[in-house]
């Protein structure tokens, strides 16, 4: 890349310098030499600044975000940017790329193809299935509604760019209903799933669209009575497995074939399976190469099976691995059959956990085991270039380290360097897999939210140059659940006791220009909530009610850089969740209903000096539950929560203050559940952020920008989808983060970065 980038300046310095001088041009006309060079100037220095040439963000588009093996766990709490270092704490396990619920890898050895040749798929929020398109590109199915934020519902089709394929466009596809497989044969694909309807009109599990536009096909009308789980190809038919009764209304339970133009059944071929379900199907040829699709699931054909093969008219023949359970997977690849379950044993004797390779002969199991733990449970198998590829639940094969996906040479048991790293694991259905036509590329579908995941547990930080995890690795025993930074210095509050093998109660300062821990190591015995400071201490609070050995209700200070305890003490009555230093007050929030056993209630104004109470606001004005939120702006003081009234004025959630006259003022905005945070720019914009789903009583979830100057919302308000814990203003720019898992119809792990200047 490196090269690369020096012959470009090569080449740029010689048109610059060596060639003849031109006609003049104007630099803002696109067809002029002058803005062809300017855009790859301003391109090679990723220049934003206002101007008629493009502009090219310094932020990577594909920044990395936080994820957990339970996407519910993942929270950001804390949010603190120096020098292009963007620091994140809170709940989660990893860091990892933003891909969505598909990702295009390469075959080798696991990594994703570079988002710049490669966008990454941003499938919202399950894939199921992918075909190969035969052209390097990919057809994939799923329960989906977006896919590179634009609204494509079921099924999308990926041209060899990895771009999406705005061309194909099947509508609302198969109306949020499970897609299980896909084939394509000609010029149409074959869907099979659990779905009764497909974009509007009435089908029966089963669909055709034409592969170039995605419009369905009227001419194809197979149809069964209950879900289809799989697809074989023949030379003359397509095989559907599943759960269904009939196929085209005329019996052919569990098993069938039908034809390619018209879905007519085939009724030569007639397996008489009368219960059950087939869950997995494969084309393969018996000891004496003579064709038969091999079956598993739990069905019965004259008595029960988990797995049997069938000749090309139906009849059973004598291949009968008898495994013990259920079987979801069957393979075949050289006179092999792989099959994948909830099965302990194959023959009924031999040991096999949830995997097993027989012979095409009698179904006799080989020496191959790929001896996985008991609770891992395997969801694909595919057999591509002599090697397995395997999905599924666990997190280490052969004694190294896999999480949920790995490939192995079947025969000699030898484990490869494919090592994708699936943030979750994949349950069947899901996770079919497909590769390209050139072989070196795996499109992998599923319901994960990333991959190539690095391990960062609660704390840890992103280049906002390259958009990956820094090699910063910090350790820390417990949750944060604060940060607050003031120059270099960054304060961490939670409910741990060490940090970087440390002893620190609730409380650390750490150096991020020198990358060390600061003396400053108060205790605490109780969890910290809230952070601030003002140019002489360190302010806290919480729910603690020791410090140092010392009573401390709720709130306490230090000297900055020092851990010893100051004597101010205004001795809250409940837990403390905000902190704002103005000049000679210290502005408190949380749920307290009292300071030194004397109103305020929730809000709370507090000497500077002596930490006294200041009687401010004035009862009976009061919020009727906690504040969660303060900020400052022109002698306003703005407050958010979970309260509905400031006194007797209705306030839902949010409110303002005049610090001059202490008047209440009208914020202009009502909110349906709790503000958590607020932040504002130097520009008077900022963000308001919690876990409401409306806003003036229309859908805005989770964070919606708010002019702060004129006390309304700002006209642009994007979609997301997640809970915002913080809100952080750096100059113009805004930092939102929580549980943020969608920001404009595409995926996140954790947070945004928003930039308001940009809006004007």
């Amino acid at each position: 890349m490196k090269i690369y980038f020096q012959l470009i300046l090569f080449g740029l310095f010689n048109i610059l310098i060596a060639c003849k001088p031109g006609d003049l041009s104007n630099t803002c006309d696109p067809n002029s030499e002058a803005y062809r060079i300017g855009t790859l100037v301003r391109f090679l220095i990723k220049d934003d600044s206002a101007s008629c040439l493009p502009g090219f963000s310094k932020t990577p588009l594909d920044l990395w975000g936080v994820h957990d093996t339970n996407p519910a766990n993942v929270v950001i709490r804390g949010v603190a940017l120096l020098e292009d270092k963007l620091y994140l704490g809170g709940t989660f396990s990893y860091f990892g790329p933003n891909t969505g619920a598909g990702a295009i890898l390469n075959t080798n050895d696991g990594k994703l193809v570079p988002h710049d040749i490669c966008p990454y798929m941003e499938i919202l929020t399950t894939a199921t299935v992918a075909i190969s398109d035969g052209e390097n590109g990919f057809y994939v199915g799923g329960l989906f509604n977006h896919v590179q934020g634009f609204n494509r519902p079921s099924l999308v089709h990926i041209k060899s760019n990895c771009k999406l394929d705005l061309n194909f466009n099947v509508g609302t596809g198969s109306n949020g209903v499970a897609i299980n497989d896909l084939a394509l044969v000609g010029e149409k694909l074959y869907i099979g799933g659990n779905f009764t309807n497909w974009n509007g009109v009435p089908k029966g599990y089963l669909a055709a669209v034409n592969r170039i536009t995605g419009e369905l096909d009227p001419g194809w009308l197979a149809s069964v009575d209950a879900p289809v789980n799989a697809f074989a190809k023949d030379t003359d038919g397509l095989f559907i497995a599943g759960q269904f009764n009939n196929l085209n209304g005329a019996g052919f339970g569990r098993l069938g074939k039908v034809n390619y133009t018209s879905g007519a059944t085939i009724t030569s071929f007639n397996t008489g399976i009368s219960v059950g379900n087939v869950r997995g199907i494969t084309l393969g040829v018996d000891a004496s190469n003579n064709k038969v699709i091999y079956a598993v699931g739990n069905f019965t054909a004259g008595t029960n099976y988990f797995a049997r093969s069938f000749t090309m008219s139906g009849n059973l023949t004598t291949w009968n691995p008898n495994p013990n359970a259920l079987v979801d997977i069957v393979v075949f690849n050289q006179n092999k059959v792989y099959l994948a379950g909830s099965f302990t044993q194959i023959n009924g004797a031999t040991n096999r956990n949830y995997f097993a390779i027989v012979d095409n002969n009698t179904g006799t199991v080989g020496s191959e085991d790929l001896s996985l733990a008991n609770g891992s449970t395997v969801a694909s198998l595919t057999v591509h270039e002599g090697k397995l590829y395997v999905l599924g639940t666990f997190s280490t094969v052969f004694g190294r380290e896999r999480l949920n996906a790995f490939s192995v040479d079947p025969l000699t048991g030898n484990i490869s360097d494919w090592n994708p790293r699936f943030v979750t694991p994949f349950t069947y259905p899901n996770g079919k897999i497909a590769f390209s036509s050139d072989n070196s590329r795996v499109f992998v579908p599923g319901a994960f939210s990333s991959v190539n995941i690095v391990n960062r547990n609660g704390l840890g930080s992103i280049d906002l140059v390259t958009g990956k995890p820094t090699e910063w690795i910090p350790t820390v025993n417990g949750s944060i659940t604060t940060f607050h930074q003031n120059g270099d210095i960054l304060y961490v509050g939670g409910n741990f006791t060490q940090a970087f093998g440390q002893s620190r109660m609730r409380f650390f300062a750490y150096n991020l220009k020198d990358q060390r821990l600061e003396g400053m190591s108060p205790s605490f015995i109780g969890v910290v909530e809230a952070i601030s400071s003002d140019e002489n201490f360190v302010y806290v609070g919480g729910q603690f009610q020791n410090v140092n050995g010392q009573l401390r209700n709720r709130v306490a200070r230090f000297p900055k850089l020092d851990g010893t305890l100051n004597s101010w003490n205004p001795n809250a009555g409940d837990t403390v969740e905000e902190i704002l230093p103005l000049a000679d007050r210290i502005f408190l929030g949380g749920n307290f209903t009292d300071i030194a056993a004397f109103p305020p209630q929730r809000l709370a104004a507090v000497s500077t000096a002596t930490g006294a109470n200041l009687s401010f606001p004035t009862p009976p004005n009061f919020p009727d539950a906690t504040v969660h939120a303060l900020g400052t702006l022109n002698n306003l003081l703005f407050f958010g929560g979970n309260f509905d009234n400031y006194g007797s004025t209705p306030s839902p959630k949010f409110g303002v203050i005049d610090l001059s006259s202490a008047n209440y003022l009208s914020g202009n905005i009502s909110f349906d559940n709790k503000v958590l945070s607020l932040g504002i720019c130097e520009n008077g914009k900022g963000g308001i952020g919690g876990s409401f789903t409306t806003v003036n009583g229309k859908n805005q979830e989770g964070f919606i920008l708010y002019d702060f100057l004129k006390r309304a919302p700002m006209s642009f308000n994007p979609f997301s989808s997640g809970s915002i814990q913080t809100v952080v203003p750096v100059k113009n720019r805004i930092f939102f983060a929580g549980s943020l898992s969608e920001y404009q119809n595409r995926p996140r792990g954790g947070y945004y970065i928003l930039d308001l200047e940009k809006l004007e």
